[in-house]
């Protein structure tokens, strides 16, 4: 099992179309996904921005939301800014992906809220999605082709941290949902401290079970447990 990733960057790094089509065109092997899962910048570094400086209040409103790729950024805005929301758990944010407009989703979606944001991916996408996503861009090279989960929030991030569910490539060695989606990366949570609190984002594995879905449940606490001890924690995700 991978290491959680802690190193951050103001921006992340992406990998090249040229090295993205020539991932795609080699060998589909659990050691060639090894590698690219450890050499590549945006797999091993988590994106964090900052929000303004503001005092933590006695009370807080927490949204949760799998937002599908978030192709909607200002409707998506809106009903986060209705629910009173100042952290936001999300899941399935793209990044560089035509079928979401080729928009860094967090990033925008963050500024449209006036809060600030730590992205982590999941995986590099080397297609352009499911089949009604490839009936619509199969013919639009992605920009950057990163799909990850986020959380935004109005007040500072702190000890930030990426927490692999599995070992990843699964996706890459082999077709899960037999639907042509090809990926880079693994199921994962991201996590950050806020006022004192850790907050969890995660995504879990949709081509799984109950069983398996427990074990990376299992494997999440524990990281939170070596990651950030006992103290509360506010967990939210979905398959």
């Amino acid at each position: 099992m991978r290491d959680p990733v802690r190193e951050t960057t103001q921006s992340l790094r992406t990998p090249s179309q040229d090295a993205r089509r020539e991932a795609a065109s080699g060998s589909r092997s659990q050691q060639t996904h090894a590698g690219l899962l450890s050499n590549w910048d945006c797999l091993t570094h988590l994106e964090v921005q900052q929000p303004a400086p503001s005092d933590l209040p006695a009370t807080i409103t927490v949204a949760a939301w799998n937002i599908e790729r978030c192709k909607r950024v200002p409707e998506t805005a809106e009903v986060l800014r209705q629910s009173g929301a100042d952290i936001v758990l999300a899941t399935e944010m793209d990044l560089g992906m035509a079928r979401s407009g080729q928009r860094h989703t967090t990033r925008d979606l963050a500024e449209a809220l006036g809060m600030g944001y730590v992205f982590g991916v999941e995986f590099v996408e080397l297609g352009t999605g499911d089949p009604y996503e490839t009936s619509l861009f199969a013919q639009v090279p992605n920009d950057h082709g990163l799909h990850g989960n986020a959380i935004l929030s109005r007040y500072p991030l702190e000890n930030v941290a990426l927490l692999p569910l599995d070992d990843g490539g699964q996706w890459f060695t082999g077709t899960p949902k037999n639907d042509g989606q090809f990926r880079i990366g693994g199921r994962m949570a991201i996590a950050a401290q806020i006022g004192g609190v850790t907050f969890v984002s995660v995504h879990y594995e949709s081509e799984s079970d109950a069983q398996g879905r427990a074990v990376q449940t299992r494997r999440m606490l524990d990281l939170i447990d070596t990651e950030y001890g006992l103290g509360p924690c506010v967990i939210a995700g979905d398959l």
